[in-house]
């Protein structure tokens, strides 16, 4: 039998003003603000992905503390594919990223799955290198008896094309 020793955890606000502030804004640190965040995940670099639920939205905030609006149009709920804004999202409740930088969001209230195009083709960039542009389109995988089409990466031309040694 083993004795295990509690451990002592501090706990910090990382981005948002803790209370009843009920809005969107990005910023950084307590300049932004959410609607009930709910799901989280990190990603290799450290960037944090956020549902941010009743804002109708997918936030993101950098290792540096930078909170922009990744996905989505604060307010404005919905269901379509789309880039940046005009994606639309009904409530998403839970976000995964995956090592490539694929962002997965559970839309709760659309019985949907969106999904979010790595920011490049790993084979040309390590997925850690590139941060997921507030551009990145957002598809979608619904439940259905049908097999779900193909999803393609459509980054945008800006990004490198390049590979790199």
């Amino acid at each position: 039998m083993r004795i295990l020793t509690a451990i002592t955890f501090t706990f910090s606000t990382l981005a948002g003003t803790p209370g009843t502030v009920v809005s969107s804004q990005d910023g950084t640190g307590a300049a932004a603000q959410f609607d009930a965040p709910r799901g989280v995940a990190v990603d290799r670099a450290g960037n944090v992905y956020v549902a941010d639920t009743r804002n109708n939205s997918v936030r993101k905030i950098s290792s540096s503390g930078e909170v922009v609006t990744l996905a989505g149009t604060p307010g404005t709920e919905g269901r379509g594919d789309g880039t940046g804004a005009a994606a639309r999202f009904n409530e998403p409740f839970g976000v995964a990223v995956d090592d490539a930088g694929t962002v997965y969001v559970a839309d709760a209230s659309n019985n949907a799955i969106g999904k979010s195009p790595p920011p490049a083709s790993s084979r040309l960039w390590p997925a850690a290198a590139l941060p997921v542009p507030a551009t990145a389109p957002v598809r979608r995988h619904a439940s259905t008896n049908r097999a779900a089409s193909r999803l393609t990466s459509t980054a945008p031309s800006t990004w490198p094309t390049t590979t790199t040694t």
